[in-house]
């Protein structure tokens, strides 16, 4: 016979891993970002490459402090009893729009990594277009565009649900077809599939690359040292 579980249970371990564990890593998440936008502060308009990252930390952030307010802080205060109030007007007030708002700096981020896996492609595999396709300008307009199409993208989720008469009222998530064809294909396919699937592919081009550069480096080696051979013995002999 299966003992019934207890609520209590349940308390502790969302305050376990929710806020104790939640909150170490976004303190260590918020800190190494904060460090990184310190230090590439100064070059943003030197580097394409690092006003990515610095566009990149900053999403990283907004995801941090929404995840903190949307998982950490509940957590808390449900297993404390402190703020009560909080998670009250969380749930019928802040939770209709803070997780839209947290996937679009998730979209936004991931596009940004993208971008950054992008650059660093372009840099080492096609060099003579670096100028180009890598420049401040460019990394501007990819910043721009991650940051309004992400909006864009996520503009349907704001309406999933709305506060009505201090309650929470489903609207597109009422329907079968949004769930399926918006939540699980399209958002879940450019989130997760089709970044990780052009990561790999350029990751796999990146070290393909250098590799052939090594091989190149070791044979032009081998070459310079056989020609050196005979070089030395003809000035021997003019000497």
């Amino acid at each position: 016979m299966t003992r019934r579980m207890d609520p209590d249970d349940c308390i502790l371990y969302k305050f376990c891993f929710d806020f104790v564990l939640n909150v170490a890593l976004i303190i260590f998440g918020f800190i190494a970002n904060w460090i990184s936008f310190y230090i590439m502060w100064p070059d943003r308009k030197k580097s394409a490459h690092r006003l990515l990252l610095l566009s990149l930390s900053v999403y990283d952030n907004c995801v941090l402090i929404i995840w903190f307010l949307q998982k950490s802080m509940p957590a808390f205060c449900e297993y404390t009893g402190i703020g009560k109030a909080f998670i009250k007007m969380y749930r019928k007030q802040y939770y209709p729009f803070l997780w839209p708002l947290g996937s679009v700096f998730h979209m936004a981020s991931t596009m940004t990594i993208l971008f950054v896996t992008l650059q660093r492609f372009v840099a080492i595999c096609y060099p003579h277009k670096a100028s180009s396709m890598a420049s401040v300008r460019i990394a501007r307009i990819q910043i721009a565009f991650c940051a309004l199409f992400s909006l864009i993208f996520c503009l349907p989720r704001f309406l999933e649900r709305k506060v009505q008469n201090g309650k929470v009222v489903k609207m597109l998530a009422n329907y079968p077809v949004y769930e399926y064809v918006y939540k699980v294909c399209l958002y879940y396919v450019l989130i997760y599939v089709v970044p990780l699937a052009a990561i790999c592919y350029m990751t796999y081009r990146l070290m393909k690359s250098l590799r052939e550069a090594d091989t190149k480096r070791k044979h032009m080696i081998q070459i310079a040292g056989e020609l050196s051979i005979p070089c030395c013995c003809c000035m021997s002999k003019v000497t």
